[in-house]
């Protein structure tokens, strides 16, 4: 089994040591409070996100998570039977698809890993994010200053 822990803990490293930054873009989010979990609740535990076309990896003090998503594009049924009676031009200005959203995530919790390790991040960009949202809950979110890194 620790082989398994291993392989993966090793693919994962060289993935993220194998990015390459072209435009000088970082790609680790900072987490100040913005990142809620499946729930919509804020996600604490999340010190890092790593986002990419189709996969989110979230860097934790004790291990990581990493999703793969898809958007799947399907065209309204409202949509399909109505085609004949609108105007194309009026159909334009009207959404004509709907968007599903699905995520397959995986845990990994560092078993006996160093309770004082330190997640170090490096390449601190002079852009940031300001984020203001609300919560499930009804709680209002006014985050501000949250930075990217090139390499954690």
């Amino acid at each position: 089994m620790k082989k398994i822990y291993t392989l993966v803990l090793l693919f994962l490293l060289s993935f993220f040591y194998s990015q390459t930054i072209t435009d000088n873009s970082p790609l680790f989010y900072e987490n100040k409070g913005q990142i809620v979990d499946q729930n919509g609740k804020q996600n604490n535990e999340v010190l890092y996100l790593f986002n990419s076309n189709g996969l989110n990896v979230q860097l934790k003090k004790d291990g990581f998570s990493y999703d793969f998503y898809e958007v799947e594009k399907t065209p309204k049924k409202e949509i399909k039977s109505e085609l004949n009676s609108i105007k194309s031009q009026e159909i334009s200005n009207m959404e004509k698809f709907d968007y599903d959203s699905k995520y397959h995530r995986i845990d990994f919790k560092l078993l006996n890993s160093n309770p004082n390790a330190e997640i170090v991040a490096a390449g601190k960009s002079t852009y940031y994010e300001n984020y203001y949202q609300t919560l499930k809950s009804g709680k209002k979110l006014n985050i501000t200053n949250v930075h990217l890194y090139e390499k954690i």
